[in-house]
Order: C-alpha cells, then sequence, then structure tokens
C-alpha cells in the first residue's frame, strides 16, 4: 500500500501484463492514478479487455469497455521514505 510521501518509479516503455500496477487516465478524471491491470477478456481485433483494480477499495475499479483509459506506463518500484 502507498503512503504519503512514497515514490513510484515508472517505465513509460514497458506494455501492461496482467497484475502489473500501471500509471494512467481515465476519461473525466482529474487526476492520473495507480492500479492493478487485470485482464478480463480479448475483443475481436485481439486487444486486451481490461480493467483497473486500486489497492484501496474505497476507490472504483474502472473499465476499458466502459470508460477511455490511457496507459502511462508500467510501475516498476516504489521507494518507502523511512525516516525524515
Amino acid at each position: 500500500v502507498l503512503t504519503k510521501g512514497d515514490r513510484v518509479l515508472i517505465d513509460t516503455h514497458l506494455s501492461p501484463e496482467p497484475g502489473n500496477i500501471v500509471f494512467c487516465t481515465v476519461q473525466n478524471r482529474e487526476n492520473a492514478t495507480l492500479a492493478e491491470y487485470v485482464v478480463t477478456g480479448i475483443d475481436t481485433t485481439g486487444k486486451d479487455i481490461f480493467e483497473l483494480r486500486p489497492k484501496d477499495n474505497r476507490y472504483p475499479v474502472f473499465q476499458s469497455e466502459k470508460q477511455e483509459i490511457k496507459i502511462l506506463g508500467v510501475a516498476v518500484e516504489i521507494r518507502k521514505t523511512l525516516r525524515k
């Protein structure tokens, strides 16, 4: 779980794989978000149908079939500050 002050390293050159944490924007949302990339199917063109599931259940699940989602990158590292 991320906490205030954590730093997340994002690789913008990686394509997401199931289970990855992705950094993305969602249609009609002001801020970008981090969420787990979960494939739920494949469309007729061979593209993933997916959900973005937040680790904190207070936030909504986003579905690629219902909202425009742009994956900006894949999280590759989380850095925590232990002492200030």
